[in-house]
């Protein structure tokens, strides 16, 4: 329950102006490459935002003309076909309040922002009244040798993707569709000998992001998955995913906790973290031969 302190606020301002920025720069080069051509005043203007540091005032008003281009909002309707992070358009319609002079991080801002993991970070965090460690390794497949082998005494692994990128590419290879890549590695961490005692924690994330994409959107789960035959029903394809990562775990001793949820909603997310928190309480007991 403890909150952002004022500090920790301010030290996601350079990273919400970095992905709104950033978020310019990918929709401006992508449209270049489908060849939808912004008119001249707006590629002025997106050059002059892609170079900036901070999102002012003047800054702002440059983006809010950038964005009503017909260009520009034809290569956003590409979304999934482009490396947008998924915050884009939440920081678009926030723009007057992110370049107010004083402006400070609400607690959505913070969970919005983006910020790409290459290395391995470690986070200490108390919960009533326990400590906990949290180690977050790099995601990216250049960065995965370095750290799976590092782990094998951890309490609990927790593996977390995004079910909206079923029709997605990686980033660091556009010929791989996300979600086929995130099997892989589930696969790869499930069946590891270097996890063969340690619980695995599963979160098919961004539902909210999934049930857009499947129900207003009808982007059909086929793209991903030619075997699905369950149409746009939004239980019948999350019950289909979640079957195809279970299905990944040859060890029929190992136990995966699965939850579905959507970590920017800090309500409905405060329960899972609370079973969460549970489940590695009494495996951690167990290991001490307290239980």
């Amino acid at each position: 329950n403890e909150q952002f302190s004022l500090d920790e606020k301010k030290n996601f301002v350079p990273i919400i102006y970095g992905n709104i920025i950033d978020s310019v720069n990918v929709v401006f080069n992508a449209a270049i490459n489908f060849r939808y051509k912004l008119s001249e005043e707006n590629q002025k203007l997106a050059r002059d935002i892609i170079n900036a540091r901070e999102i002012n005032s003047s800054i702002s008003k440059k983006i809010r003309k950038v964005i009503k281009d017909p260009a520009f909002v034809k290569t956003l309707s590409k979304a999934s076909e482009i490396q947008l992070i998924d915050s884009a358009l939440y920081y678009f319609s926030n723009l007057d309040r992110v370049s107010r002079d004083d402006y400070i991080p609400t607690d959505q801002d913070i969970l919005m922002s983006r910020q790409q993991t290459t290395s391995v970070v470690e986070v200490w965090f108390k919960m009533e009244g326990l400590t906990f460690k949290v180690v977050d390794v790099g995601g990216q497949r250049n960065a995965r040798r370095k750290w799976i082998h590092c782990f094998q005494d951890v309490t609990a692994v927790i593996f977390c993707t995004d079910l909206n990128g079923y029709d997605m590419q990686l980033r660091e290879d556009i010929r791989v569709n996300r979600m086929h890549d995130s099997l892989d590695l589930f696969e790869q961490i499930c069946n590891s000998p270097w996890f063969k005692n340690t619980n695995i924690i599963l979160f098919l994330n961004k539902t909210d992001l999934f049930r857009n994409k499947l129900l207003t959107l009808k982007i059909p789960l086929t793209v991903c998955f030619e075997d699905y035959t369950g149409g746009f029903d939004y239980k019948t394809a999350t019950n289909f995913v979640m079957n195809k990562f279970m299905k990944r775990n040859t060890n029929p001793d190992k136990v995966i906790y699965m939850h579905f949820t959507c970590a920017t909603d800090t309500e409905t997310f405060r329960p899972v973290f609370a079973a969460v928190k549970d489940m590695i309480l009494r495996e951690a007991l167990q290991r001490s031969g307290m239980v």
